[in-house]
């Protein structure tokens, strides 16, 4: 047979294109060469194509509402396709080796309609009962791992005038025989008891979860129940991990959402939830104002000796979201020309060269403020030597990252992208390599 070169390279062109397509459908997934975690990596390693038939599986399940997979919890609709959509790793979780998955589920229920159980039950139902039946399907009891953990955000709107839209995350992890069996249980009274011995946190809180009620069940009721006390006789479950448990609902011993535990396993660690602690109205501020008014007086006289700047007012405490932060204004001294820099440079230029050195002083003094969820650091930015013009730049980072930051365990990159950065009170998105 002859050869042609041109009919050849047509058919070569047509093989790439069809590989492309195929590949740009496959469902992302996180590599092990990213991992740093040798424990994590080899996991991944070892349970790759079961992790991208999962992936698959759950791309092409039906959900009510749209549901993304994503290491980024708690994101809006419109930055979704920018998200990092890699929702499947390997994590450690109180001392245990977890296959999460995270995502957003784009839904919004009226906190008028629904309470924050039946808002959880519906999100259990719609979300994690389903892909808990692809599980069996892609793993064994067997498995090298110990559980598996779910983080679902999503929205909640309040059906006023503003019909404002805040966000809630559910978190549930269960033990590999809970999980493989969850989809056969035929009762709610099996299912409940299941999760009852499950660990379940709601915006970052322990929460009894409670199928098809109005109410949560009480957390010290749960830590009473017969399916804790019984679950060392079930075959495969563990006598010293089920009175771990029991202790840690007694004591209230959780170390925070499941996103929070994600240490060293990868090269970008998957960011904490920034609702990881209880609303705060407008109205409780003052009385907190109060109740730490020396504590904070205190932290400004600290700041201003470490930075070498007087600064204007006291740190103050504030809502965003309906969760406290504490703020703090500073003036970066360098000036910038707006010729030269652009805004996104500018930004980079304050985080990296003054803000970020003095983030481990700024939580070494850091008063003991309880549900505060992170810090609103505003930095000031001259335009020119004259000090005529100038922008403000804010950096509201959760103290949980932060101090990942401090420890070395994430980089400046993951710590502003687990951040909100806004300039003149308009967000962006900041890559601290890309501008510089």
């Amino acid at each position: 047979m002859r050869f042609e070169p041109f009919r050849f390279l047509i058919r070569i062109a047509i093989l790439a294109a069809l590989l492309f397509v195929v590949s740009s459908a496959s469902p992302a997934q996180v590599s092990p060469s990213e991992i740093l975690n040798p424990d994590l990596r080899a996991l991944e390693t070892e349970y790759l194509q079961q992790l991208i038939g999962l992936n698959h599986g759950i791309s092409a399940t039906k959900f009510p509402f749209p549901f993304v997979l994503g290491r980024y919890v708690d994101v809006d609709p419109k930055d979704q396709p920018g998200n990092d959509n890699r929702g499947l790793e390997f994590v450690r979780f109180h001392e245990r080796l977890i296959l999460k998955c995270s995502g957003n589920y784009n839904a919004a229920f009226s906190s008028k309609q629904w309470n924050r159980n039946q808002r959880a039950g519906r999100v259990f139902s719609d979300v994690i009962a389903p892909v808990l039946r692809l599980i069996p399907e892609h793993f064994r009891e067997s498995s090298d791992f110990e559980g598996f953990g779910f983080e679902i955000s999503y929205h909640v709107r309040d059906g006023g005038k503003s019909d404002f839209e805040g966000s809630e995350n559910l978190v549930a992890v269960f033990s590999i025989p809970d999980a493989l069996k969850f989809s056969q249980l035929s009762t709610t009274e099996e299912r409940q008891n299941v999760l009852n011995a499950t660990e379940i946190y709601l915006s970052g809180q322990r929460y009894g979860l409670a199928l098809g009620k109005v109410d949560p069940l009480a957390i010290e009721e749960i830590a009473k129940s017969p399916t804790l006390e019984t679950r060392a006789s079930v075959p495969g479950a563990s006598a010293s991990r089920t009175s771990e448990m029991a202790s840690r609902l007694v004591n209230g011993d959780f170390g925070g959402p499941l996103t929070s535990l994600n240490r060293s396993g990868s090269a970008s660690a998957h960011p904490p939830s920034m609702l990881d602690a209880a609303p705060v109205t407008p109205a409780e501020i003052d009385d907190l104002e109060g109740k730490y008014q020396s504590a904070l007086e205190d932290y400004g006289k600290f700041i201003a000796a470490v930075l070498h700047q007087p600064l204007s007012s006291p740190p103050t405490l504030a809502t965003f979201r309906n969760h406290l932060y504490l703020q703090i204004t500073l003036k970066n001294p360098e000036a910038f020309d707006p010729q030269r820099t652009s805004l996104y440079k500018r930004a980079a230029l304050s985080f990296d060269t003054f803000l970020a050195p003095h983030l481990g002083d700024l939580l070494s003094r850091l008063p003991a403020i309880s549900n505060l969820v992170g810090l609103n650091i505003t930095v000031l930015e001259r335009l020119d030597s004259s000090a005529a013009s100038s922008e403000a730049v804010e950096f509201m980072c959760p103290v949980q990252s932060l101090r990942d930051f401090v420890a070395f365990d994430i980089s400046s990159q993951d710590l502003v992208t687990q951040s909100l950065v806004i300039v003149n009170n308009v967000r962006i998105t900041l890559n601290l390599q890309q501008v510089e």
